[in-house]
């Protein structure tokens, strides 16, 4: 069941940030690399092919690979809240489903944060609470032991305390529900929004999702859209009122002849609105949206099924919507899931 969790990692993904009071379990060394990252320079960080991770200035200059010392496929980054560190999964021959690291920016201090041993299917998806003392992460996990077959599997979205290690489950998906696009804070850390996705009972394709929010201490998770719309990847406005996502998210539908665009959504389940215009049918789609830290636009990546990029992956590049308008830009950059370094927001 768990190749739904696994087909995302390997098309990459998003997960969250790092920094805190946190003691590693494993501390690895250094690998510098340059540019030099200044305080509050502006910078977009993502993971693509072949399996690196990048930074890049929003207007897509200075593009480069930050080092790991690691072996293992890095994927699904984020920020800290400072802006100071990074956040990501590594696949490697420890962790197959994935675990949870952190370094620098310019990728010295490396260490394990959480994977495998707490998580029975790996760790994914983490972004810390605008506090910094906290951080949402989906756990996969499934019931089997090492001497029976897992009969059910099922997705935590959970909340865990990165002071105390102790790890809150706020919401389980059991299959054939899922989750797999990284959780979102609201602004003041009293809320999570996420998708919940059905896969059909072969695992070969979704059959619907919606969005989703949960109380960050636990509680009833509230369904805000309608599954037929398909909306994936919400990602939670700086002032709090809106929640923006995509339909047809470009990480786990492929191949389709339904445009992907941006909506915008009240957190009580009002004022559904269509942002984004620019794609009108499948051969453009624009998804994974990210608010930048004022509010002022949405990143987004365009997905090209029909096309491939350099690396001779599906077409993927930066581009942005404008949240007032929706007037779509893009940008060009390989890549995929784009996250902006925090200013004024918490979280990445």
């Amino acid at each position: 069941m768990n190749t739904a969790h696994r087909r995302a990692a390997a098309a990459l993904g998003i997960v969250a940030v790092a920094l805190g009071s946190v003691t590693p379990q494993v501390a690895i060394g250094q690998a510098p690399s340059a540019p030099p990252i200044e305080p509050g320079d502006p910078w977009l960080a993502y993971t693509w092919y072949p399996e690196k991770l990048y930074l890049v200035r929003p207007d897509g200059t200075d593009r480069h690979v930050v080092e790991l010392n690691v072996p293992g496929e890095p994927f699904a980054v984020s920020w800290s809240p400072d802006g100071e560190r990074l956040a990501f999964m590594i696949r490697d021959a420890a962790d197959p489903s994935g675990s949870i690291w952190t370094a620098n920016t310019d990728g010295s201090d490396l260490a394990r944060l959480y994977g495998s041993d707490q998580c029975s299917d790996g760790a994914a998806w983490p972004v810390w609470a605008p506090d910094g003392e906290r951080l949402a992460l989906v756990c996969y996990a499934n019931d089997g032991t090492e001497t029976t077959e897992a009969t059910e599997w099922w997705a935590n979205v959970s909340v865990l305390d990165t002071e105390t290690m102790t790890r809150t489950d706020v919401a389980r998906l059991t299959w054939p529900e899922y989750t797999d696009n990284p959780p979102s804070w609201s602004p003041d850390g009293t809320m999570l929004t996420f998708e919940i996705i059905t896969w059909d009972p072969t695992d070969s394709f979704v059959t619907e999702s919606t969005i989703a929010t949960v109380p960050a201490a636990g509680g009833d998770v509230s369904r805000l859209t309608d599954p037929a719309l398909f909306g994936g990847h919400p990602d939670w406005s700086p002032d709090g009122s809106l929640i923006a996502f995509n339909t047809y998210d470009t990480g786990n539908i492929h191949g389709i002849e339904e445009p992907s665009n941006v909506y915008t959504i009240a957190p009580d389940g009002s004022d559904l609105r269509q942002l984004s215009t620019a794609s009108t049918d499948g051969r453009m789609r624009i998804g994974q949206p990210f608010w930048s830290s004022d509010g002022s636009r949405i990143w987004v990546s365009i997905g090209r099924d029909w096309e491939k990029d350099s690396t001779g992956q599906f077409k993927n590049t930066l581009g942005w919507v404008d949240a007032a308008t929706g007037e779509f830009h893009e940008i060009g950059t390989e890549g995929k899931r784009f996250r902006e370094r925090p200013t004024v927001r918490g979280g990445g």
